[in-house]
């Protein structure tokens, strides 16, 4: 049944918001004016398939940053003995939500009509995660929902610094790729036209590295909107090839054969998978059922694969750090303090210090690629700019001689 958002004024003349099911919109009307409010806006949100819960799309679905405030305002609200559908009200009238306010109102309407949270979040997948909830679930069910929400704003947090750190170390080459590439194709579809004028008076035959520069200018010009036309067209049907599993695959496989980049992504991918396994190990979830959730949101092929190997371990019996080295997939360093923390019963906090390490590790490999690409990247810039002004320089050198 479609789900409707309206604003309306109550009895005592205040606004009032909320959201109503209805099978259309005069009938959600006329149940809001049976509640004793008088609406003046009513808008339908888009119902889930007939599941009776707003389903809202990724692009209407929590950033990284909203996902750690959301979990971390639950969390202090129900540890300050706020009820949850309170706890939502409250977080709806607050204006840094007001962008959200729909998917608040989906939430609380799901949770007054007596589903559990997480059930409401897995219908609408947009909020959290299926790992993420997995958490809140476990939460719901050892009546600890509040060290849960704790749980995930610590995760999410640590997740929002890690990107901050990538981030920095890699916009100062960025910027100087951007920069670069501007001052290149000023100086090949503007300056050299101009210049080419005064060569075309010239007698004789131009240097070798003249001619190339304007035969580049040339092509630039006549074709520089084609040619960027055609490398966006190829990143597109790359884009859809890549959405057949087979493509990916083969795809990933070549990418992580790259030296250097392919175990800087490996190393990154396997720091998120230990640092999930970890928070979901603390919050009681099972082994088994916390590989098999970290598989079914993992994006990565290769690492479904090596997920499917280990799920294949546990159910046979085998022990997390046995199931790790049957797969042949991680590194020993993870297996041996598998099998300390599955020795001292400290499996979480073994992990955690894993993936505290291959995150120094991951920042480690990245700060030093930064550090190569930029004289690299400056060196080449040197290089095209100088060659540029030999090619410009050098017939003029040459028609001074001759004068």
């Amino acid at each position: 049944m479609p789900l409707y958002s309206y604003k309306g004024y109550n009895s005592a003349g205040a606004i009032s918001e909320g959201s109503v099911e209805a099978t259309e919109i005069d009938s959600a009307r006329r149940k809001i004016r049976d509640s004793g409010i008088l609406p003046f806006e009513i808008s339908q949100i888009q119902s889930n398939s007939g599941s009776g819960t707003a389903f809202l799309g990724t692009s209407d679905g929590l950033s990284m940053t909203e996902k750690a405030r959301f979990s971390r305002q639950l969390s202090v609200f129900l540890k300050g003995g706020v009820p949850l559908v309170k706890a939502l009200s409250g977080m709806m009238n607050q204006e840094a939500w007001a962008h959200k306010k729909i998917l608040l109102a989906a939430l609380k309407e799901g949770i007054e009509r007596g589903k559990t949270i997480s059930a409401v979040i897995e219908e609408n997948p947009s909020i959290l995660d299926s790992w993420s909830n997995s958490i809140v679930r476990v939460g719901e069910t050892s009546g600890r929902l509040e060290v849960a929400f704790a749980e995930l704003s610590s995760h999410f947090s640590k997740v929002l610094e890690y990107r901050r750190r990538l981030t920095n170390a890699a916009i100062y080459p960025v910027i100087m790729m951007i920069l670069a590439s501007g001052v290149l194709t000023f100086l090949m579809v503007y300056l050299l036209p101009m210049i080419q004028k005064i060569f075309s008076d010239m007698q004789g035959r131009l240097p070798w590295i003249t001619r190339f520069l304007l035969s580049v200018s040339d092509f630039m010009r006549n074709y520089g909107l084609i040619t960027t036309g055609i490398c966006f067209a190829v990143v597109v049907i790359l884009h859809f090839f890549l959405k057949s599993e087979s493509v990916r695959k083969e795809a990933e496989y070549y990418v992580s054969s790259v030296p250097f980049i392919g175990k800087l992504i490996l190393s990154f991918q396997l720091e998120a998978w230990v640092r999930n396994m970890s928070l979901m190990v603390k919050s009681g979830i099972p082994l088994l059922e916390a590989i098999k959730t970290s598989r079914s949101s993992s994006v990565s092929l290769m690492e479904k694969a090596k997920l499917e190997k280990v799920e294949a371990s546990l159910i046979r019996g085998m022990s997390f750090s046995g199931a790790l080295t049957a797969s042949n997939s991680f590194p020993a360093f993870l297996i041996q303090m598998v099998e300390a923390g599955e020795a001292s019963g400290d499996l979480a906090g073994m992990l955690e210090i894993v993936a505290a390490d291959l995150e120094s590790e991951s920042i480690a490999m990245l700060e030093i690629l930064m550090n190569l690409f930029e004289p690299v990247l400056i060196i080449g810039i040197g290089i095209v700019v100088g060659g540029i002004m030999i090619g410009v320089l050098l017939p003029i050198y040459e028609m001074n001689k001759i004068l």
